[in-house]
């Protein structure tokens, strides 16, 4: 996920649609990973955002850098909805007791 928002963040920044083909193709394991989620956020949020990703690349390549820009809003959305999710989950019942005095 990391890599490939850096790899759309240097596409758009220096103007290589190869970077943002590049981007779109490392997300791809990523997305359909969380498309098996039973949250809606992976359900329906991962193949819009791959979609969405492809054709940010795409209109990077015909020259429309801020229509490529928007078009990567799902690939944001999904990344923040994850991490919160993440950071947010209890403390497993398996991990390492953290004695108080």
């Amino acid at each position: 996920m990391v890599v490939a928002a850096a790899a759309f963040l240097l596409a758009l920044r220096l103007r290589r649609p190869w970077l943002a083909f590049m981007g779109a193709v490392v997300a791809i394991p990523f997305l359909f990973f969380i498309s098996g989620y039973p949250h809606p956020i992976g359900r329906f949020g991962g193949p819009i955002t791959l979609f969405a990703n492809f054709a940010s690349a795409a209109l990077l390549r015909a020259g429309k850098r801020q229509l490529a820009m928007v078009l990567l809003v799902p690939f944001v959305i999904v990344g923040s909805v994850l991490a919160y999710i993440v950071i947010t989950q209890d403390r497993p019942t398996w991990a390492i007791p953290v004695y108080r005095a």
